[in-house]
């Protein structure tokens, strides 16, 4: 039906628009107040509709890179749990040491020693244990060849580049050569703690290839390097004195560059919490600012509710009185 097929009086025209209006305008603040939304698309507010997706997609990115940084902690910590260990271990070395000075001047010298071979023996099988179990998530920081590289951003325009560390013996400065040593890693991974163990009771340099050598100098050239052996011939007198200071000097570079290592870890660790907060604040302010761009204010939205139902039952009321007029016309019949 065409508009000009019926005629409205003016009054009931402008009640009728101004009622029009009211229903717009509810359904409008209906839609509000059940999506927590005022802006649901590009078409409620285009500028304020494409900033809050641009905010959100940014929040999602940060949020995925903050996953990536979370594990990244893990192999950090459990890199270092396992130093930890081995640092602990390493003094347990210690330990043995000083009962082999009381040990090497006994009447069963030579049965306690070889105990205490047996009992060093153990301590760097674990040691090297302990480095192929530092593995996270497939990442190995006591591994030289290990690279880790995290990403603080959308581009990857900042970010953390780190290394591993070699965590084997020879990579600490301890034991360097012999017992089936694979070489250049002084790894003992295929070694039996018995095959160690006899390596370490062997008597100096007259066992060959398959005694253990320390390094007791902080140059890695032979000329400083000793066997380490608990052999009762090596332990009496100047000799004895000169081995377990040798011993002591190795254990104490082997420390020193097991805590510089865990120094970096500690530093990167540090770095990667303080990113991971900031990024956490960052996601925050981001999703922050697309909601203030967005959601509803409830409380107005509920307050407009109720003045266009109370706005909408007036207009009822007043296009009824504006109709009465032309149902006057039917009284004079």
């Amino acid at each position: 039906m065409a508009i000009g097929d019926i005629n409205l009086t003016s009054a009931m025209r402008q009640n009728l628009l101004a009622l029009q209006q009211t229903n717009s305008l509810l359904s409008t603040t209906q839609g509000r107040l059940a999506t927590g939304l005022k802006v649901n698309s590009a078409l409620d507010n285009p500028t304020a509709y494409f900033t809050a997706q641009a905010q959100n997609r940014k929040a999602d990115f940060l949020n995925g890179l903050k996953d990536n940084i979370g594990q990244t902690i893990q192999v950090v910590k459990n890199a270092n749990t396992a130093a930890t260990a081995i640092s602990s271990l390493i003094e347990n070395i210690r330990s043995q040491i000083n009962s082999a000075r009381t040990a090497r001047t006994g009447s069963t010298s030579a049965t306690d020693l070889r105990g205490i071979a047996s009992g060093v023996a153990q301590l760097i099988k674990q040691i090297d244990n302990l480095r192929l179990d530092a593995a996270y998530n497939g990442i190995n920081l006591l591994s030289k060849s290990t690279s880790v590289t995290v990403a603080f951003n959308e581009t990857a325009s900042t970010k953390l580049q780190f290394s591993g560390f070699n965590g084997t013996l020879s990579g600490l400065g301890l034991v360097v050569s012999g017992s089936g040593l694979h070489a250049g890693g002084a790894s003992f991974s295929a070694v039996s703690v018995n095959t160690i163990a006899a390596a370490l009771y062997a008597t100096g340099a007259s066992a060959g290839a398959g005694a253990l050598q320390i390094q007791v100098s902080g140059s890695a050239i032979a000329a400083h390097y000793t066997y380490l052996t608990f052999h009762s011939s090596s332990f009496t007198g100047q000799a004895g004195d000169t081995l377990l200071s040798q011993l002591d000097t190795a254990l104490n570079s082997t420390q020193s560059k097991l805590q510089s290592n865990l120094t970096k870890l500690s530093i990167n660790l540090s770095i990667l919490t303080t990113r991971d907060s900031f990024i956490t604040d960052s996601v925050n302010n981001l999703v922050e600012g697309a909601n203030k761009l967005t959601l509803a204010d409830t409380n107005e939205e509920g307050a407009n509710l109720l003045t266009l139902q109370t706005q909408l039952s007036l207009g009822t009321t007043s296009l009824s009185i504006a109709s009465q007029a032309a149902q006057s016309i039917l009284r004079l019949f």
